[in-house]
């Protein structure tokens, strides 16, 4: 970053105090890795987080942690290199200089979190959590050392050591750190998709599909999720005790990118803004009401637009657009900051009279702003105890049932009536009974199966809708001729 962007802030006169209440997060809605826009991005941050006391701002590293960013777009580290370092991490192990090897281990493990997802990626991390433990033991840090193994053997416990690569020694405190899993706290990790189906994978191994719940060991993963109609995402989850629940739009996910300390959101191609039913996304993740957002605008080589867009209603409450230079890049930052938190209006910045993006000043609720899915989506969604076709599977089951036990009886009763021994008879008599009775309750389970699935189905709301899921009234119904009894689920 220059200079001149880190003292800016010292130099610049102060931002005037605020008219909004809450937090408020930067973004930049990119079209590629455009640098000028990032650093227009990066200066308005600088400018808030160095006077932080007039505005309340989600400082970067809360905003990419909160967004839940994966690996470094544009930072992408060289396999290859990575692969010698490991090698002198392996001479320094071996060479029982124990200490230097722990240290680019971790570098190498950091290094390697920038990388996309790939099985040699994951082969080097393996084997770097193994050498880290082996050096680990080496200084006779033994439980540091199960947990470097334990790491690995979380997603992966099947895994051997061979002794034509590892030491017996090395062997022996792998299999006990295998044997203490068990005793490893655990919590569950649960994921939905908005269409079912997506592959999970936690430290590149997979884990089961979309919706996805699983008990596994606490600690931090690189959680994947992978669909073939909607892309893939990857970010870091930690799993504490209980439930840590995720629910990822795969386009949105996918459309984060971290150029380097500051997120960005990548726009559709095609597109010049952020599509509405993504607004809900930010507002939940970033756990903010406002968002400041600045882009490109089409009129020109230098020139850009900023914005105030409030996340639960996408409404945008200001906006401007204005044209700069790298020189003039740190003031336009404080122009344009200083009127979309206070609406004080400069020379340079050109203000829209009626914004386009405006909404109605009556607010829309959260809810409304989560697009319809079509209908293949929303009969997926929901989930099998709310579908009539599983309890009519039960319902034709009890019915086999049934006849086949009405049939027994017609049996035993005709061996019954034919029989001229009186204790076989009997017998035969309660055997068709029995029977009957069975197939009696058969056809009256089958009847209730398919009533309660039809009820289930037609009254089936959603997760969209709020406020509870089964009410009921009773009440006298017209003329006194009895009880109107109504509701829904």
């Amino acid at each position: 970053m220059p200079l001149w962007m880190i003292l800016a802030p010292v130099f610049l006169p102060p931002l005037p105090a605020p008219d909004i209440e809450g937090p408020v997060a930067v973004l930049a809605l990119v079209s590629g890795q455009d640098a000028d826009l990032l650093d227009l991005a990066r200066e308005i941050q600088a400018r808030l987080e160095a006077q932080s006391s007039s505005v309340e701002v989600i400082v970067a590293a809360a905003l990419a942690e909160r967004l839940g960013t994966g690996p470094l777009d544009g930072q992408a580290e060289d396999l290859a290199g990575l692969q010698n370092l490991f090698d002198e991490a392996y001479l320094h192990s071996y060479s029982f200089e124990n200490e230097q090897a722990i240290a680019k281990l971790r570098e190498l493990l950091e290094r390697l979190a920038r990388l996309q997802p790939s099985p040699e990626r994951w082969r080097l991390f393996v084997r770097s959590q193994i050498f880290l433990g082996i050096a680990l033991a080496g200084l006779k840090r033994e439980s540091d050392a199960m947990r470097a193994f334990a790491t690995v053997l979380r997603t992966r416990p099947e895994l051997e050591l061979t002794r034509q690569e590892y030491s017996g020694k090395t062997i022996a405190l792998w299999n006990k750190a295998r044997q203490r899993l068990a005793s490893l706290p655990t919590g569950t990790l649960e994921v939905q998709t908005e269409r079912k189906g997506a592959q999970v994978l936690l430290d590149g191994v997979h884990f089961g599909t979309t919706p996805f719940s699983r008990e596994i060991f606490q600690g931090r993963y690189d959680l994947r999720v992978e669909h073939p109609d909607e892309g893939s995402a990857s970010r870091w989850v930690t799993v504490g005790a209980g439930k840590t629940q995720l629910r990822m739009d795969l386009l949105f996910e996918g459309a984060i990118r971290r150029f380097g300390p500051q997120p960005a959101i990548e726009l559709p191609a095609g597109q010049r803004h952020l599509p509405e039913h993504w607004y809900p996304w930010l507002a939940r993740r970033l756990g903010a009401p406002r968002l400041i957002a600045v882009r490109r605008d089409p009129s020109g080589a230098h020139a850009f637009h900023g914005a105030l867009i409030h996340l639960a209603t996408g409404a945008v409450e200001r906006e401007a657009h204005f044209d700069l230079t790298g020189e003039e890049l740190a003031a336009a930052a404080a122009e344009l900051a200083a009127f979309l938190l206070s609406g004080q209006a400069s020379a340079r910045l050109r203000i829209p009279a009626v914004s386009p993006l405006a909404k109605a000043e009556e607010p829309e609720p959260l809810a409304a702003l989560v697009p319809e899915l079509p209908d293949s989506q929303v009969a997926s969604s929901r989930p099998w105890y709310r579908r009539w076709w599983v309890y009519s599977l039960g319902a034709a089951a009890l019915l086999g049932g049934g006849i086949g036990a009405h049939a027994a009886s017609v049996h035993y009763q005709h061996q019954a009536d034919a029989s001229l021994v009186q204790s076989v008879r009997n017998d035969n008599q309660r055997l068709a009974d029995a029977m009957l009775g069975t197939a009696i309750g058969a056809y009256c389970l089958a009847g209730a199966a398919v009533a309660i699935g039809l009820a289930l189905d037609w009254t089936y709301r959603g997760d969209a809708e709020d406020g509870p899921t089964h009410t009921a009234r009773i009440a006298p119904a017209a003329a006194g001729l009895g009880l109107q009894l109504g509701g829904r689920f």
